[in-house]
């Protein structure tokens, strides 16, 4: 038997497959990219079907893309004999029965590397999962745009600031032309040094983040699409960021991409014991704004303040801030 290579733990942070940081294939689950890579590296697929406790062909199999891994307690098993960390993988967050996408596993208030479940309203908008004949006729008119059916954000903070923010979008594609990318930026006043983005595990299609621009506290990316959106097709996208932290500016503003059916923020500010004020404010492209405090719901819940706001029927060229202090 040929003994393999080592693992070194610097791989998961340091590597690159095919172009793409490990990292981000542990984050979409790639298991197939990830056999690939320890391949690249001299492992045999015996090797790794040893160290993952599966059979030599599965191995290959999933390798090669014609099998993929979805079963919680696999993941745990390749995470165990390949030593990567189960929280690159996302395992220990999510709970082996599934919750729902929009929830996120508790986690430590000080561990921003971790998701956690922001509670919803009641009254807050349902993502609209299934478009049906009707839904498809009352959109005729956006024909020849890419709209957002649902846009979410869920912001968790900890006590010490470390902030986690979460995007999810269901996108329906009203051109003629497939889509493939989409152009995002996110910004922090004060940060840990950088921000990390990362696919979230729930979408509908594979997400590659490729980064285009960064400093300590901006960066602007890609999300890349595979496969792509088709015309007349809609699908579920998602990514992560860690490594913001608030501090002195309580406020998230949030730019408006394009049309925008359903529109929800909550955020979770932890240890929180009651706010000093709120507001929401909508910018108009030409400038001008108005208040949209009324549409805001905050209470204590969780350990914190949660404060929620929903919109509808936003446009490109808008925005959206919500402004929040708290009693020392």
């Amino acid at each position: 038997m040929v003994p393999r290579n080592p693992i070194e733990p610097t791989w998961w942070d340091t590597q690159f497959h095919g172009g793409v940081h490990m990292r981000q294939i542990l984050a979409a689950r790639d298991i197939g990219a990830v056999f690939g890579f320890l391949h690249s590296r001299g492992w045999s697929w015996a090797a790794i079907a040893r160290a993952t406790d599966l059979g030599d062909q599965r191995v290959r199999e999933i390798a090669s893309g014609r099998r993929k891994v979805e079963n919680y307690d696999v993941f745990l098993r390749i995470a165990a004999g390949l030593e990567i960390p189960k929280s690159y993988l996302g395992l220990g967050l999510q709970k082996p029965d599934h919750q729902p996408a929009t929830e996120l596993a508790h986690a430590a208030v000080s561990d921003a590397d971790r998701y956690t479940p922001i509670p919803q309203y009641p009254n807050g908008p349902d993502p609209i999962t299934h478009l049906d004949d009707q839904k498809r006729s009352d959109l005729g008119h956006m024909a020849g745009n890419t709209i957002y059916l649902d846009n979410r954000i869920e912001i968790r903070i900890g006590s010490d600031g470390a902030a986690c923010v979460a995007y999810r979008y269901e996108i329906f594609n009203l051109t003629d032309r497939p889509l493939t990318r989409l152009a995002r930026d996110l910004w922090f006043k004060y940060t840990d040094g950088g921000l990390e983005i990362a696919p979230a595990p729930d979408c509908s299609r594979r997400v590659v983040i490729q980064r285009v621009h960064d400093t300590l506290n901006l960066a602007k990316f890609s999300c890349k699409l595979s496969p792509a959106i088709q015309p007349g097709e809609s699908a579920t996208i998602g990514y992560t960021c860690r490594g913001g932290r608030f501090v002195d500016a309580l406020y998230w503003r949030q730019s408006i991409y394009r049309h925008t059916c359903k529109f929800a923020i909550s955020i979770w500010h932890q240890w929180v014991e009651e706010l000093a004020d709120c507001s929401a404010i909508e910018e108009y492209p030409n400038g001008s704004e108005r208040s949209v405090t009324e549409n805001l719901v905050w209470d204590r819940m969780e350990d914190g303040m949660i404060i929620s706001l929903t919109r509808e029927n936003l446009t490109p060229n808008q925005s959206v801030t919500v402004s929040w202090g708290i009693n020392a």
